[in-house]
């Protein structure tokens, strides 16, 4: 790493980093070892549109593009910006050859060198790529050391390590809560100058003190000379992913980075997080439009059409009124097309936040949804083998009146976890799954903590029974996986619906083995240690309250 900028450079690169800058997505082949899947194309669009409007160029490059992403790095690693590169936890060789080809000034040294920030989500930062599909010779850890002339140790293979969320952690990256898992932790104590620990967001012990910590992920690591930043958020793998990748990396960029380190104090201006999501399929002719709203709206005017250039524009006919609330319903009686949306029709939406002043207007991103012709059916756990839950690899318990998941005293991720069987399960193989739910019905009002939760199905084409050879904790699962923490009031005897899992059932339905009136089989276990647990009712105590599974599909 060379020492190219003096302190009066440093003032220089703070003065021009309050200008918006560029981002660049790597959205090539992850490491298929469990640290990444295709959500990385879902965590993608979340943070650029939740932190879009801080950067004037956003580009995504995945395996095909890789001659423009060098082009991209060259035209601005010495721009005066900070612009910022994000990794999937592979870094692919245009930025440095594999395996350690280019020990000193590969472009990811220089684009650090040019006072640029990485953001590597992930597997371990430079260790390996996987580009085209295929695994190249790792870096091992000399990738990292090399690019920050630190020492090989500065990051360590130590899975499953519990890292407590700092203060600074829950004031930045809120959605991070109290815990998370590392499996390849930054050590605090290698950091040497000219790098410094920037912020701590989780350690080992919940310190902020680099002096004082072993161990941390997420963290921040600053070259006081260069003005480089090296951002590692979340390097786990399977079940110690984050929450939300997406949303934890647009905290960072939006809180942290933006008002601490020099995007001027630019709060989010814009509507964000539409539902229906834009360009989802929708299986209903009535529809109620939701969003999240900018921070500096005091009311919302709605524009709503069939035509995409008529809503962009703003065509009079498509402005529906303006409102404070933040739901707006189309398709009822009395309202906009009061006689239900058309089928096969796609809808054009846009939300513009309007400040206090009346005047000051920050125009939204127009979004669309679908309307499909769809079937829901649903399903319901109808016999004692067919429900369960284990606690540890040898034990499960499949007649007792209740499920659990979560974890206690007594046992570590995955388990609790929870097996249901649903039978007969009409959804031809290779149907369009537009929704899908888990609903269960809570045993009782116990509860000591957050449940850090996640769903999947098992991986085969005809689920059995549960019991003998079965054992819940050992059933092969599939890739796909959707988080259901656990934080809301628990109340007895009332049913709860899980997030959408329409993946983890795609996924199933799209096996070759697969057909109507198959069984399926949907595991929610306990992804990451710590946190408490809830118990939910099983088919034994009564089959009224046994777990439900709704799926609603389209040929």
């Amino acid at each position: 790493m060379k020492n190219l900028m003096t302190i009066s450079v440093i003032v220089l690169v703070y003065c021009t980093m309050a200008t918006p800058s560029d981002i660049a997505f790597y959205v090539g082949q992850w490491n298929t070892d469990g640290w990444y899947d295709a959500s990385q194309f879902d965590d993608v669009e979340t943070i650029i549109a939740e932190t879009g409007y801080l950067f004037k160029d956003i580009q995504q490059f995945d395996d095909s593009h890789l001659y423009g992403f060098g082009a991209w790095v060259d035209e601005r690693t010495n721009d005066g910006e900070m612009d910022i590169i994000w990794l999937n936890g592979c870094t692919p060789s245009v930025l440095y050859p594999n395996p350690n080809l280019q020990p000193d000034g590969s472009r990811a040294e220089e684009w650090l060198d040019g006072g640029n920030m990485i953001i590597n989500v992930g597997d371990w930062f430079a260790y390996c790529t996987y580009e085209r599909g295929f695994r190249g010779v790792d870096n091992w850890d000399d990738g990292a050391a090399n690019i920050l002339d630190l020492p090989p140790w500065f990051i360590i293979l130590e899975d499953n390590t519990r890292m407590t969320v700092t203060p600074t952690g829950k004031k930045y990256l809120p959605s991070l809560h109290n815990y998370v898992v590392s499996d390849r932790p930054v050590v605090l104590s290698a950091i040497e100058a000219p790098w410094e620990v920037a912020a701590i967001f989780a350690s080992t012990d919940g310190t902020e003190d680099p002096t004082m910590g072993i161990w941390a992920d997420p963290v921040v690591l600053h070259n006081t000379e260069t003005g480089g930043y090296l951002a590692i958020i979340n390097q786990g793998s399977y079940g110690n992913r984050i929450d939300d990748r997406g949303l934890t990396c647009a905290e960072f960029i939006g809180n942290w980075v933006s008002k601490i380190r020099g995007f001027g104090d630019q709060a989010q201006p814009f509507a964000t997080r539409p539902n229906p999501k834009d360009g989802a399929l929708y299986p209903d002719t009535r529809v109620t439009l939701s969003w999240r709203p900018g921070v500096l709206a005091a009311s919302y005017d709605i524009y709503f059409g069939e035509h995409f250039d008529d809503v962009k524009d703003g065509v009079v006919r498509t402005f529906q009124g303006n409102q404070t609330a933040t739901s707006f319903s189309v398709g009822f009686p009395g309202g906009p097309y009061p006689d239900g949306l058309i089928l096969d029709t796609t809808y054009y939406w846009r939300i513009d936040d309007v400040e206090a002043d009346g005047t000051t207007i920050h125009k939204g991103h127009v979004w669309s949804f679908t309307i499909v012709d769809a079937v829901t059916v649903e399903y319901q756990v109808s016999s004692t083998e067919d429900d369960g839950y284990a606690y540890n690899d040898e034990d499960q318990n499949l007649e007792f009146a209740y499920l659990r998941v979560g974890s206690s005293g007594f046992t570590q991720a995955p388990y609790y976890i929870s097996g249901m069987v649903f039978r007969n399960v009409h959804i031809p193989q290779g149907a369009e799954i537009i929704s899908a739910y888990l609903k269960i019905r809570s045993y009782d009002s116990h509860m000591t903590d957050r449940v850090y939760g996640k769903i999947e199905a098992e991986a085969v084409d005809d689920a059995m029974a549960l019991g003998g050879s079965r054992h819940i904790g050992s059933l092969p699962r599939t890739v796909a996986s959707v988080d259901w923490d656990l934080n809301e009031p628990w109340s007895a005897h009332t049913w709860y619906d899980s997030p959408d899992i329409a993946e983890v059932i795609q996924e199933v339905v799209d096996r070759d083995g697969w057909s109507t009136s198959n069984s399926l089989a949907i595991l929610y276990g306990t992804r990451q240690p710590g946190g408490g647990n809830r118990y939910f009712s099983s088919y034994d105590f009564g089959n009224d309250g046994a777990p439900k599974l709704e799926v609603t599909y389209r040929l």
